[in-house]
C-alpha cells in the first residue's frame, strides 16, 4: 500500500516536470517479475514490520521490494529469497522443476533488478530469520 501510494505521488509529480527521481526509478524497477499490473504487486519486506525496531526501519526503501502477490507470500513465509547478487532462492521444500512453481510461473532465472548495498542488511536478515532453508 505504502509502494503504491509514493508510487502514485513521485509518478504524478515526475509526469508533470517531465522527469524522474532516483527514488521513482529505483522503487519502480523493483517489481522483479517484469509485471507491470500494479493490482497484481504487493510491498513485500525483507524485514517484518513486526520485527523492526521503529518506523524509520518500517519504512527505510531498502526494506522493501514490489513482487507479485505469489511471489510476496512465499517470500513472507520463507519459502524464498533472493542472493546477495539478487537472484530467486527457493527453500528445499520446493524445486524448479515442480508443477506449482511452473503454474506460478516461477523460474531458476528470475532475479531482482535492483541490488544496492543497503539492501544487503535486510536480506541479510531475512536469510537467517525468515527463510526456511
Amino acid at each position: 500500500m505504502l509502494a503504491g501510494f509514493t508510487d502514485m505521488i513521485d509518478g504524478t509529480i515526475a509526469r508533470k516536470l517531465g522527469t524522474e527521481s532516483k527514488f521513482g526509478r529505483n522503487f519502480d524497477t523493483i517489481a522483479d517479475t517484469g509485471c507491470t499490473l500494479k493490482e497484481a504487486l504487493r510491498a513485500s519486506h525483507a524485514k517484518p514490520w513486526k520485527d523492526c525496531i521503529s518506523d524509520a526501519e518500517r519504512l527505510n526503501v531498502y526494506n522493501g521490494f514490489l513482487l507479485t502477490a505469489n511471489l510476496d507470500a512465499l517470500f513472507d513465509k520463507g519459502y524464498i529469497s533472493f542472493t546477495d547478487d539478487g537472484l530467486l532462492m527457493l527453500a528445499s521444500v520446493f524445486t524448479f522443476d515442480g508443477a506449482d512453481m511452473r503454474g506460478l510461473g516461477i523460474h531458476s532465472d528470475m532475479k531482482l533488478r535492483w541490488v544496492e548495498d543497503r539492501l544487503l542488511e535486510f536480506l541479510d536478515y531475512h536469510h537467517k530469520k525468515v527463510w526456511k532453508n
